[in-house]
């Protein structure tokens, strides 16, 4: 999982008499859950019930836990400083 912000994107103000540079907005961050995969063929047999919806389904639920501990934790926080 990574956390990152598109530098690209920021917008800033050049004051070249003073010689600052003043940031007026950074884009959102942007939240990225790695491997993102879907399965697409699973062989189902006795001991192996699920098919590739079933751990689909899994994976989404999953990746909704993660994003809703990264906004209860300080990670977006420290990644802005």
């Amino acid at each position: 999982m990574t956390i990152a912000y598109d530098l690209s994107k920021i917008e800033y103000k050049i004051d070249k008499e003073n010689k600052t540079l003043t940031i007026l907005s950074i884009p959102k961050e942007e939240i990225k859950i790695s491997p993102d995969f879907k399965y697409y063929d699973i062989q189902a047999d006795f001991l192996n019930p699920f098919e590739a919806k079933d751990y689909n389904a899994i994976k989404e639920t999953v990746n909704k836990q993660l994003l809703n501990k990264i906004e209860a934790s300080e990670l977006k926080t420290n990644a802005k400083k």
